[in-house]
């Protein structure tokens, strides 16, 4: 008897432990405790004192010289202060609740897109259009909560790096006026603020946002009873045409004649009456028809119909399809003996770090492809509306049969060792550090207009027009 005294209150003594560890106190009741789990003292709590610091640090002295500068810009700081409290709001719930399903999650992040909306909302056709451009282009950096987002660090570097685009725009048109100071420092800003969030990311949350298995359940997602009525009233809805056909024979013939018998094959042609068919048509005039061929234009819009590709295959990366988004190929993914094709591309930004052989953009539309090294060549090929960067070198960038194409070169001191061919191209810019730090960065087009002369000796020389005399 005494062994099993001994045994039971062993056993009643690691209870006592486990009801401590979980705050549940222990009573006469066995009904179950809910845990309620706070910023302060919770799963995720540090990285929600970290958030606040980076808050403090990067974000509010930005916004501080967006007031100085006034206008728009004042306001893409408060409505950037919105997103970023949409964030922490989702940070600390997350540490509060256990994982939901991915459709609450959706319903979660829904007031973080909301800001994000609003901010790429706002009008880019004024005098500070650069900088709305220069945080649309990396706000999205913000939704690497989203647990859809397996690697949230690189997530937002892309976003980080696709910003430089409009800050160096920013910086070229305001480096010679009267308040140039203060709109460089506001650049510089909104460059250590992504900064700041990539740093914070892989820091404290480089795996993702910190859920709670021992937090509350997160309301919000349709139960299993709203499921069911909607369901119900969807059979109801089907069934509906054969309740309407059950009040006589009449009926079911009315019914049946709106069924369109063709599966919507036929739907909205007309009748063809006889003088309309072909065998009653007056004889063509002599010469017969005249076909006009159809002539094929580069950087049309992408279709719809293709499923986007990112994958490597053999010694090629291909890149195809992407549309709206950010796509990164680490340097631990690439070598110099692979080659990267981005064909089909709309609205896309490609990301390829490390070294590589060559990289092909093809039939791109809206597209940003930012890359660190290249052995042989970058070459951007019917296209449209496409940006470039590059962080460190490339021998030749070719530019062929593309409209509105800008290269960027990070780096001065390879500018004079990088060579550009084109061909059947317009509106194509260079832009590139100057000599001079506090000059930023300069922009040149490239030639497009050339004048041709046959000389004495029957040769034919070429200049270029005086339209391009710097």
């Amino acid at each position: 008897m005494a062994n099993v005294e001994n045994f039971l209150q062993e056993i009643t003594n690691r209870l006592d432990v486990v009801e401590s560890r979980l705050g549940i106190k222990g009573g006469d009741s066995p009904s179950v405790k809910t845990v309620t789990v706070t910023a302060g003292d919770g799963i995720g709590s540090e990285a929600v004192s970290a958030f606040d610091d980076y808050v403090r640090a990067k974000v509010d002295p930005f916004v501080e010289t967006g007031i100085k500068i006034g206008g728009k810009v004042a306001e893409l700081g408060t409505a950037l202060q919105e997103s970023l409290s949409a964030v922490r709001t989702f940070i600390v719930t997350a540490g509060q609740s256990k994982k939901p399903t991915q459709e609450t999650i959706d319903a979660m992040l829904k007031p973080i897109t909301e800001k994000i909306l609003v901010i790429q909302a706002f009008d880019t056709r004024d005098a500070f259009g650069n900088h709305a451009k220069a945080l649309s282009e990396g706000i999205g950096s913000i939704m690497y909560v989203n647990p859809l987002i397996q690697t949230p660090a690189p997530h937002v570097e892309a976003f980080k790096d696709a910003a430089v685009f409009w800050i160096n725009k920013v910086r070229k048109d305001y480096k010679e006026r009267a308040d140039g100071n203060l709109h460089m420092e506001w650049c510089k800003q909104l460059n250590d603020m992504f900064q700041g969030l990539y740093d914070f990311v892989k820091a404290y949350q480089k795996m993702g946002v910190q859920w709670n298995p021992q937090g509350k359940v997160v309301t919000g997602a349709p139960t299993t009873a709203q499921a069911a009525a909607k369901e119900t009233k969807k059979e109801e809805t089907s069934k509906a045409p054969v309740a309407a056909a059950t009040g006589g024979i009449s009926n079911v013939f009315a019914e049946l004649s709106k069924i369109d018998q063709s599966s919507g094959k036929t739907a909205g042609l007309r009748h063809v009456t006889k003088d309309m068919k072909s065998k009653n048509l007056p004889p063509p005039k002599e010469g017969g028809v005249k076909k006009t061929g159809l002539k094929k234009k580069f950087g049309s819009s992408i279709s719809t119909t293709h499923n986007p590709v990112f994958e490597i295959r053999g010694p090629k990366w291909q890149v195809d399809y992407q549309k709206d988004c950010v796509k990164t190929i680490e340097a631990d993914q690439i070598s110099i003996k692979n080659t990267v094709y981005i064909h089909g591309c709309e609205g896309a930004t490609i990301v390829v770090k490390g070294k590589c052989n060559t990289i092909t953009v093809d039939a791109c539309k809206k597209t940003q492809v930012v890359f660190e090294t290249v052995l042989a060549t970058c070459e951007i090929v019917n296209s449209k509306s496409v940006k470039v960067q590059c962080n460190v070198n490339s021998p030749t960038i070719s530019i062929d049969k593309s409209d509105g194409v800008t290269v960027y070169i990070m780096k001065r001191d390879v500018v004079k060792e990088i060579k550009f061919v084109t061909a059947k191209s317009s509106e194509m810019n260079v832009s590139y550090p100057s000599a001079n730090e506090d000059e930023g960065f300069l922009e040149h087009a490239l030639p497009e207009q050339f004048v041709h002369q046959i000389g004495s000796e029957d040769n034919v020389s070429t200049q270029v027009s005086d339209l391009y005399g710097h």
